[in-house]
């Protein structure tokens, strides 16, 4: 059995060194939720939100993360860049995790730009590295509305005081509250969406329009 939630921005999967202290732990709300352990088969970022999926058991978890690192799964992000993109484009940069530079490839597609500054984009990385995203987009100079590590300070105040913005524009999106899975292997194990106690975790701005204009 598998379970997929939409993780909120600002929570972590385990407890971290560094991590807030009021950070929402997934596997303990989870595990609480539901009366049972359970066992995160990939992972996201802590200021990313969107589709969070879990076993479990730990064989279903170490099946899954083997299809995973084979990539049969696909992760698509919609997220908010600074700057014009035109046109779709692959980005092949590597990335940094500990001190070692790991090879990385994410595609790249806008979908729609607003006010000739921002361009609102779809990204899907053929590799799993630590912050790959984010880092690419620094890589092409279009850094993501609100990062606090690789983006441009003037364009998250902007965001923050214009917007309430205080977390990072990336989204890892469930649509239509469903989760397709193309296994490598001749199994296939039933999956649940969980609805999780989320709106006291949701930040003031989640339910406000967009005031950026076309």
């Amino acid at each position: 059995m598998l379970v997929a939630i939409d993780k909120p921005t600002g929570s972590i999967v385990h407890r971290t060194r560094g991590a807030p202290p009021d950070s929402p732990i997934l596997v303990d709300v989870l595990a609480q939720e539901l009366g049972q352990r359970v066992f995160p088969v990939h992972r996201l970022d802590r200021q990313t939100s969107g589709v969070m999926v879990f076993a479990l058991s730990s064989e279903v978890a170490r099946r899954v993360a083997g299809d995973i690192q084979t990539m049969q799964w696909k992760k698509t992000y919609l997220g908010l860049c600074r700057g014009v993109i035109t046109e779709p484009q692959m980005v092949d940069s590597p990335v940094r995790e500990g001190d070692k530079r790991r090879p990385a490839r994410t595609d790249v597609t806008p979908l729609e730009v607003y006010c000739n500054r921002y361009t609102f984009f779809r990204a899907i990385p053929h590799t799993g590295r630590r912050h790959q995203v984010r880092y690419h987009f620094r890589h092409l100079r279009h850094p993501l509305a609100s990062d606090s590590n690789y983006g441009d300070g003037a364009v998250n105040r902007f965001f923050r005081q214009t917007m309430g913005l205080n977390r990072l524009f990336l989204r890892c999106p469930i649509r239509q509250r469903r989760v397709d899975w193309t296994f490598q292997q001749s199994w296939r194990p039933s999956y649940r969406m969980c609805s999780m106690p989320w709106r006291s975790m949701r930040a003031p701005w989640a339910d406000r329009r967009c005031p950026l204009g076309r």
